[in-house]
């Protein structure tokens, strides 16, 4: 990471506080954005543990206060998280029989097989029923961030000045300094028994989201602090379902007569295999 120099921290230097948990409010669960969170594509630059910065937005909402895990920079008390959503709905699949193309054919001791076994044919001839690929809808959606939920220890580590990028993924330290932002907000400073801080953003840029990257400028111990600690973050805001674009599934399907060819000695449909059987 360009610009960043690794300091040498005692214990002197960590902040260290106690939760205090009796403001306990609690948001609307349904506005939480929470499951559209693509968690395991979560990077965060110059965090002191790999996927501190995932472990904190990992946390639910009953483990914002938490002690741990808690996110700390490392070379300094600059941070890049990049959060993406997952936009995609699974597709339904329904659940249907199989179909025979053999009138004739009956399945030899496991009735849910694939293979059947024509009822006038030697057990090696047998009739296969074909699978098939078919496009099934996936839905897809959009985000629609209205606020972001923040929550730190009431010490100097806790972030400041939080610069947000909406869907970009190729942001460093660099181009975070350089760039003008979507949004810049202060996170207050944060006081004993102070709970979770919701940042209210501007709804109109922040619609079609598919990621929001973070950089956390400074905190707020002025530069006397190289160090900046987070313990939860979280967001608010909506998910609606958009288009629909296909998505491949396998079901069975009935077998062509054309892809089968005769079994001498047999008669009828039941007296054709796949080629090759």
């Amino acid at each position: 990471m360009s610009g960043h120099h690794h300091h040498d921290h005692g214990d002197g230097g960590h902040c260290h506080a106690e939760h205090d948990h009796s403001n306990d409010i609690t948001p609307a669960v349904q506005s939480l954005l929470y499951t559209q969170i693509d968690f395991d594509q979560i990077n965060t630059l110059n965090e002191s543990t790999p996927k501190g910065g995932a472990a904190i937005v990992k946390k639910t909402w009953a483990e914002r206060l938490n002690d741990t895990p808690e996110l700390e920079s490392d070379a300094d008390e600059q941070l890049l998280m990049y959060i993406p959503y997952d936009i995609h709905l699974p597709p339904y699949i329904p659940r249907s029989p199989p179909i025979i193309f053999a009138s004739d054919a009956m399945p030899r001791d496991n009735p849910s097989s694939n293979t059947f076994y024509p009822s006038s044919s030697s057990p090696q001839k047998a009739i296969h029923i074909r699978i098939l690929t078919h496009s099934l809808p996936r839905f897809t959606g959009q985000v629609k961030v209205h606020s972001l939920l923040i929550y730190t220890a009431p010490t100097p580590c806790a972030p400041k000045t939080l610069k947000l990028f909406k869907n970009r993924d190729d942001i460093d330290f660099s181009t975070a300094s350089e760039l003008s932002p979507c949004q810049t907000i202060e996170v207050p400073q944060p006081v004993p028994g102070e709970d979770v801080f919701e940042l209210p953003l501007n709804r109109a840029l922040w619609n079609t989201t598919t990621s929001i990257t973070i950089f956390v400028e400074d905190n707020w111990s002025d530069g006397d602090e190289d160090v900046t600690k987070i313990g939860y973050i979280g967001f608010k805001g909506q998910f609606m379902a958009l288009n629909r674009e296909p998505v491949n599934v396998m079901y069975e399907a009935a077998a062509n007569p054309n892809d089968h060819v005769a079994i001498p000695g047999v008669s009828g449909v039941g007296g054709r295999v796949m080629p090759g059987q």
